[in-house]
């Protein structure tokens, strides 16, 4: 089973629209979709980014998991990071300026 992406907000900077293909990839607690001809999801009929199962099994999002979503429009790009992604990269930044 799909889920989606509640916020319509980020696909609509991007000037996203019903039916555009979309390429969507989960990893290291990231998921990043780009608009592309062919692409395996499509934005939904009501504006939704729809995320396939494997991509949300990949990096553990589940139902109602938060995430930090970015568009950059200038790339035709979303990416959004789990709260693991964002808790690993604070951790780092934090031990990084500790150090100095």
């Amino acid at each position: 089973m799909s889920g989606r992406l509640a916020d319509r907000r980020p696909v609509q900077a991007l000037g996203w629209f019903a039916g555009r293909t979309v390429e969507v990839i989960g990893r290291n607690n990231a998921i990043t979709a780009t608009a592309r001809h062919g692409g395996q999801c499509t934005i939904g009929r009501q504006g939704h980014l729809v995320l396939p199962s494997s991509v949300r099994r990949s990096c553990g999002v589940g139902s109602g998991h938060r995430l930090l979503v970015l568009a950059y429009p200038d790339r035709s790009l979303l990416v959004a990071y789990t709260m693991t992604a964002l808790e690993l990269m604070l951790s780092r930044y934090a031990e990084e300026h500790e150090a100095a």
